[in-house]
Parts: structure tokens; sequence; C-alpha cells
């Protein structure tokens, strides 16, 4: 399938369902918004694993996380019995804890901030220590919306695939009844946030299902709402890249790392939406707490994150990293280097477990670290295509990016440096020469985000 860019998408989406679809079913077409660009630009991958979204988990996961939930419950019940608190409070998303634990620290810190509980985050619920708590799980996870959107994310899957497979009157109608029931419960769950005197909600993500429902909740009653989104979403140009993690953008803003990082949105119709709002996962104290702990060593860490949706692509970074580790193995037996790769997530190295056989041959280890112990004891980190590399930089650690030496995914694919402009692109064969270069790189704590711009922003 051809990938699409932003815009190719886009238009594709007007062409299928009309230049109105969002103006038309201003609810639906944002909770389906994500299922509906992946369907497009991934075909199948993606859109069976964001169907589930939609619903509680099932099986010994769904139960443990429902035995977690009715404890929080019972535990929030009985706060709230004894305390009153008049004061508009910040509501965070549980997804700020899962993907930046220490800002959610300092928003914990700083600000009257409330959570969301529901059985689907009770985990980043739990890493959250929050005890104020708002259970939606009721009205965003309600027994209609949990059998309504599967459904009709099938019935939209199948007229993407075949137009005529299903009549588009037919999908309208369903789509009727499923903006019907979306305003039913968005308007009760905006009632709750205004009750908990709720100013501002903050998330990392506003195109899963679970955060754009409140988003929805949040606008229906004029909250503000602000998306603090990771790199890898926002990577990539916008007229090349299909940016599939964050446009079009549903909060009222999105805060990209940095200026290069912007400068690749223009041409899109919202760029007010866009805002920079600096590196988001470490502070300043953290950074040097962490740097006293984890010295830099005699290691090269290799950060794997192979496109998993494109065979030709991986055909050609196979190729690579065969001479990579290779490489890898040379180095560590002439100069006494340890070799570590560090898998993007466990769904990559299942799918790349023929890889292990090669490492074990080239005495390469499978790291196992916190990503900011890999950063900080590595003498160099490298990469393709990996927001890594601009984390590197920002620790004061030394980053490559890895070329393919395949023009057309070296043209196309690579971020270009949409983070930082002097992330340096390297050959394979220059790896040992940059070894030997003395290089004394400090951190970047000028491009770390300030909590209280944010919070401030109009």
């Amino acid at each position: 399938m051809k990938q699409l860019n932003y815009f190719e998408r886009r238009d594709k989406i007007y062409e299928l369902f009309g230049k109105d679809i969002y103006q038309r079913y201003p609810l639906s077409s944002r909770v389906l918004n994500r299922f509906i660009r992946s369907k497009i630009h991934y075909g199948d991958l993606e859109t069976e694993s964001i169907k589930t979204e939609f619903q509680h988990d099932r099986g010994l996961k769904g139960f443990k996380k429902s035995l977690t939930y009715r404890l929080l419950c019972l535990l929030n019940l009985s706060l709230f019995r004894f305390k009153r608190n008049n004061q508009e409070k910040v509501l965070v998303s549980p997804s700020i804890f899962g993907r930046f634990e220490i800002l959610g620290k300092q928003f914990k810190d700083h600000y009257n901030v409330y959570t969301l509980l529901c059985r689907k985050d009770v985990h980043f619920v739990l890493k959250s220590k929050i005890k104020d708590m708002i259970k939606i799980d009721q009205i965003t996870f309600s027994r209609k919306l949990q059998k309504l959107l599967p459904k009709i994310a099938t019935s939209i899957s199948k007229f993407i695939d075949n137009e005529k497979e299903l009549n588009k009157r037919i999908l309208f109608q369903k789509l009727d009844v499923l903006e019907k029931t979306l305003s039913r419960e968005v308007a009760k769950l905006s009632q709750l946030f205004i009750n908990k005197k709720i100013k501002l909600y903050i998330t990392a993500f506003d195109q899963i299902y679970n955060d754009t429902f409140s988003i929805l909740a949040c606008q229906k009653t004029g909250i503000k709402t602000k998306c603090i989104a990771h790199g890898g979403s926002t990577s990539g140009n916008i007229k090349t890249r299909p940016k599939t993690g964050c446009l079009p953008v549903i909060a009222d803003k999105l805060y990209v790392w940095s200026q290069e990082n912007y400068d690749s949105f223009k041409g899109y119709e919202e760029m007010k939406k866009i805002r920079i709002g600096g590196y988001p996962k470490f502070s300043k104290e953290y950074i040097e707490k962490m740097a006293k702990k984890y010295p830099k060593k005699k290691i090269i860490t290799f950060y794997s994150e192979y496109i998993l949706f494109d065979k030709r692509w991986m055909e050609a970074e196979s190729k690579m990293r065969e001479k990579l580790f290779k490489e890898l193995k040379e180095i560590a037996t002439k100069l006494r280097y340890q070799i570590y790769v560090r898998y993007h997530d466990k769904r990559e190295e299942k799918v790349i477990r023929k890889e292990k056989k090669l490492l074990k041959e080239c005495g390469i280890k499978i790291s196992r670290n916190p990503f900011i112990k890999d950063i900080l004891q590595s003498e160099i980190n490298l990469g393709i295509d990996t927001s890594c590399l601009y984390e590197a930089k920002i620790l004061g650690r030394r980053s490559f990016q890895l070329l393919l030496g395949d023009n057309e995914y070296d043209r196309i694919y690579f971020m270009k440096n949409y983070f930082m402009k002097n992330i340096e692109y390297i050959n394979i064969d220059d790896i040992e020469k940059k070894l030997k270069e003395k290089v004394n790189n400090k951190p970047r704590y000028d491009l770390l985000m300030d909590v209280d711009s944010i919070i401030n922003d109009p």
C-alpha cells in the first residue's frame, strides 16, 4: 500500500466521506479519526488493535485491571467523603504519567491536580500516585459505546476497502446513531468536569480514544485542552510523512519539542494550534542526578526502531543491520567496547527474534536498562530514524543517525533533523573514526520543557 503524506490522506478521507465529515459528525469523526487514518494509511496492520481501545480489556489482563479499578474506586470514595476542595483544578490525563513520569511529578508538585480513573488506565493511575480522581469509566466505556464503536469501525473498514460493499447512506445512518450516543455521553462527562471545577486538561495524546473523549467533553464546556506530544508522533515533514500520531490536531494546543519540529508542520491548516513546548521527559535536576548515577563508559548503544508496516524498508534495514553488528563486533574486539542493542518495544523484538542468533555471534547484548541509563552510559548512541538521538543530544551524549545506504529510504523516511539540526548522519564505516574524536558535549537544558509556560500559555 502506498504511504500517503498528510495532505494525500486528508484528501482521501474527504473523497470517501465528504468534505463536511468533521462538521457533520463533530464527535464521531474525532473519535474514529485514528482508526480511519490508520486504515487508509497502513491497511489492516494497526486497525484491529485500535478497535480494542473502544472496549474494556478482556481475559486475565482485564480481570486484573477490573480488580484494581474497584480498589481505586473504594479509595477515591473514602477520601472524598471527608474532603472538600473548591479551588480550580488542572486535570492531568493518566497518559502523561505513562509517557512523561518526571513531567507528571512536576504537575503534582506545583498545581492542584486531578486525574481520570477508568479500567483501561488503572496501571498509569497507580503510577501517578494521585489521590484526587474523577471516575469516568461508566461514561467513556458505557455498554452501548463498547458495542457501537467496534461495529461501526468494522463497517468503515469494509467501506474503505470497497466503497460498493457498504452503501454510504447505510454507513451514515450508523454514524447518526453513534453521534447521538456520543453527544449524550460527552455531555455527562462535561457536566462532571464542571462540577469538579476543572479549568484545564493536559494529555500526552489527543488521538487515542480515552483522551479524545475527554478532550471533546472539555471542549463542549469551554475547558482548555493541551496535548504534549511525544516526538515520534510528530517526526518527519508534513509534505513527505504522514504525521500519523498527531494530525489533524484535536486538542486546542499541540506542543512539539523544538523549532525544527515546529517548522516541519508548515503548510498545516491550523498552525495556530501548534506551539514549541520543549522536551518533556526530563528535568534539569533529574538529568544531573542520573548523570552521577550512570557515568559514561566504553559502551556503544544501537537504538532499534524498525518501521514494521513497510516490508521493503525492513529488507533494506536488515541488510544494513547485519553489516552494522559485524562492524561493532570488530570495534568491541579491537577497542574493548561493550555493545548493546535497545529494541523500541516487545512487539519489535518479537518480530525480529531471528536476529538474536546474529547478536550472540557478534557478542552484542540486548539492553533491559532504563532508557536514561542507556543514553548516559554510552559513549556514542546510534540509530535509524529515532528520536532517541535527539534525546541523547539533550543529555549531553554523542549521537549519530546511520544511513541505510538505500537512496530511496534515506531520502523519504529519515527525520532529516526535524528535532535538532546538528544531528550528524554517518555511514557504518565511520563509527570507529567518530569514537576517536575528542568531544566534550554538555546537556542542553535550554531545550527542556517549562511546566509553568505550558500551564499559563493562553
